[in-house]
């Protein structure tokens, strides 16, 4: 059995996005994150205010931000990780951030199809689409996701058992210093500490940060 060992680290005062396993720009900056999101709706964007329920097109993405707090149920995360991929026809999920929508705490999850990127956001109990809008343009992450033969629910579900309790943070696909496409997710333990796990894309090994 492999053997891990965890890193604890302090949880920032207001937490951002993890950081790549190596020097590569990541799909999206810190501003952009804080704007709520990497894609921006165009004049064809949907939105849907549930699944199957479509509202008209705008031309600006909906006012999202991100949020900070010690996170989310891991069941929570992987049943908005389902709902945000069944959203979209062949949805692969990429990314799961919270976030906060009109004061209700909300999931906000991008989800790549047929080489395009979605952002769908979903209630914060992870049952129902709040809304969802497709990017002008999709970022480098939906070829990595396409590329993953661990998809994100596998990868959370792995990184969670190694800190039964914890809940989640943030996750997303990224690429680690070999050039390996990894799932990195970051979690938070009972005692308020963050951990930093890295789960491989295609055999779903676990290495910690």
């Amino acid at each position: 059995m492999q053997r891990v060992s965890l890193t604890r680290r302090g949880v920032p005062k207001q937490p951002g996005r993890m950081k790549p396993s190596v020097g590569i720009a990541s799909s999206c900056t810190a501003a952009m994150l804080v704007a709520g999101g990497c894609g921006h709706a165009g004049p064809g964007g949907s939105q849907t205010g549930s699944i199957g329920a479509a509202l008209p097109a705008t031309s600006g993405e909906a006012s999202t931000s991100v949020t900070g707090g010690r996170g989310i149920s891991v069941a929570s995360a992987r049943q908005a990780l389902q709902t945000a991929g069944a959203a979209v026809p062949g949805g692969r999920p990429f990314d799961l951030e919270t976030g906060s929508d009109e004061g209700q705490r909300v999931l906000e999850v991008k989800v790549a199809s047929q080489g395009e990127e979605f952002k769908v956001v979903v209630a914060a109990d992870g049952q129902q689409v709040v809304r969802q809008q497709q990017a002008d343009k999709p970022s480098d992450d939906v070829a990595k996701v396409e590329r993953a033969k661990v998809d994100a629910r596998r990868a959370l579900q792995a990184a969670a058992g190694t800190d039964p309790g914890s809940t989640l943070s943030e996750m997303e696909i990224d690429t680690n210093y070999d050039g390996a496409v990894v799932w990195q997710v970051a979690l938070v333990h009972r005692d308020g500490s963050t951990l930093q796990i890295d789960v491989d894309a295609k055999s779903a090994a676990i290495s910690a940060r």
